[in-house]
């Protein structure tokens, strides 16, 4: 099968003023570098935005015949009474329909951090670990729970954004969760399972791909400088085309509400 994929440019500058590389080369204060931390965090800008699209393709797409966002799981995931808690049967029931229509087994689980939160803690699955003390191994662990549901990485997203425009004061930050799904700051929660290969390949099925075209430099991402002598400062931008795109539907199974209804 075939699948277009369309890379926009997506671009982020910042300045880096000459009173800042004075300060910066003075003697006896912090030894900062303001050029690198410019391009660093244009990196971080332009990862966060790339955070946002590609939390949009997941949660708009129809995985395994499910339309979207995905099955209802009702708030049961991590649940305080463990004979409610359906997270693992769910599991099992996404990875059986995957292998079921591809032949591929999911290899990683991507959750929301309110959904990882709750599954710390989850009766359900401590049972299954026994915990003996209280230690790191008392809660749920990112490597304990890939082991307990067969896959090779358990992935948490994390990341917040500001939903609040901005304004010239630039004062204004209410945060919201990238990953999550609507709720108070998108905190109802999502689970996602799905296959991709560690390698790229045209001839493997993946959930998704990231593609991106490399530029003049022969990187993915290229920086550039100029310098606005009127007001002596040097601008440091940065680039990448790309585009984010779920190639593969059957190879992820999507759920949503996993927190709270």
């Amino acid at each position: 099968s075939s699948h277009n994929l369309d890379p926009i440019n997506y671009a982020f500058s910042s300045d880096v003023p000459d009173e800042l590389i004075q300060e910066s080369n003075v003697s006896g204060n912090f030894p900062l570098d303001p050029a690198l931390a410019a391009v660093e965090y244009n990196a971080q800008m332009l990862d966060i935005k790339k955070e946002v699209r590609t939390s949009a393709v997941l949660q708009s797409t129809n995985w395994s015949g499910n339309s979207a966002p995905g099955v209802d799981a009702e708030g049961h995931w991590g649940d305080s009474t463990a004979a409610n808690d359906t997270f693992l049967a769910d599991m099992q029931t996404g990875k059986n329909k995957i292998i079921k229509n591809t032949g591929v087994k999911p290899n990683r689980l991507l959750l929301d951090y309110a959904t990882w939160e709750k599954l710390q803690v989850a009766p359900a699955l401590l049972a299954l670990m026994n915990p003996t003390s209280l230690t790191r191994e008392a809660l749920v662990t990112a490597p304990a729970l890939a082991a307990l549901i067969g896959v090779e990485e358990v992935i948490i997203g994390a990341a917040v954004k500001n939903t609040d425009e901005e304004t010239v004061a630039g004062t204004e930050f209410t945060a919201s969760w990238i990953w999550g799904r609507s709720g108070a700051n998108n905190s109802k929660g999502i689970g996602f399972l799905y296959y991709a290969p560690n390698t790229p390949s045209l001839m493997t099925p993946s959930a998704g791909y990231q593609y991106r075209v490399k530029g003049a430099s022969g990187e993915g991402r290229t920086t550039w400088t100029w310098r606005d002598e009127a007001a002596r400062t040097t601008w440091y931008a940065t680039e990448e085309n790309v585009d984010i795109s779920a190639t593969g539907t059957d190879c992820g199974y999507m759920w949503y509400d996993t927190v709270t209804t």
